[in-house]
């Protein structure tokens, strides 16, 4: 029973948060300058309603899988639209560019190796499938936040954005470790820490929705006050 509690409170806060953000995205009118996130967030609060639906009634299984299937979809889309912003190719040095092209093939391959290797024995299931597609995005976030932490050419890409950036790479250090997790606990059953790890993964996740509903309200401000 306490179980349950605890996910209609996270799937609650999960669906104000979103709601929240979303509301400053639009209301702010930053839905421009991230058009692609809006969408996401729209998609996440769309996704938190149902979910919370859910928990008080039956939900037709298909769309239980389209929401977790559109997630990594609409990741990828974002995140080539955050490449493409941080112009990786437009380096004048054609060593450079091959550079950035190998480096984009080297980290699209060490997510596939990820993905491949964590989740359970199954490979083809539904549920291991989207377990593997969602850490392949995963990794991608991951070596994206290292990249721009790492990198001279931060100034290219938006403040808010980076922190767009940075949300989705500490979050999905949290998903990749708990996928990890789940896969040495499920095989010992050992049910608590399985548990455990999926509500720190939640936990994870509402805290970056916290810290970009911050971002977005101080670039609000800052967008709004004059110039001098």
């Amino acid at each position: 029973m306490w179980i349950k509690s605890i996910d209609y409170i996270l799937a609650g806060v999960g669906l104000g948060g979103h709601l929240a953000l979303l509301t400053v995205l639009i209301r702010r009118r930053l839905t421009a300058r991230l058009p692609l996130f809006t969408i996401l967030i729209a998609f996440y609060l769309l996704r938190s309603g149902i979910f919370l639906l859910a928990h008080l009634t039956t939900v037709d299984p298909w769309l239980y899988w389209v929401l977790i299937g559109l997630d990594p979809v609409l990741q990828l889309i974002l995140f080539a639209a955050i490449v493409h912003a941080w112009r990786p190719f437009a380096l004048k040095s054609t060593t450079a560019r091959g550079l950035a092209a190998l480096g984009l093939i080297i980290a699209a391959c060490l997510s596939g190796a990820v993905a491949w290797y964590v989740g359970p024995s199954s490979r083809f299931s539904p549920l291991n499938l989207s377990i593997k597609t969602d850490v392949f995005v995963s990794v991608l976030w991951i070596e994206a936040g290292i990249a721009l932490w790492a990198s001279g050419r931060r100034a290219q890409l938006p403040r808010l954005t980076q922190k767009v950036v940075l949300g989705f790479a500490v979050y999905s250090a949290a998903n990749v470790l708990t996928e990890i997790g789940h896969m040495h606990f499920a095989a010992a059953r050992e049910a608590s820490p399985y548990i455990g790890l999926t509500y720190a993964r939640i936990a994870v996740y509402l805290l970056c929705l916290l810290l970009w509903f911050i971002a977005s309200s101080q670039e609000a401000r800052l967008a709004s006050e004059p110039a001098w």
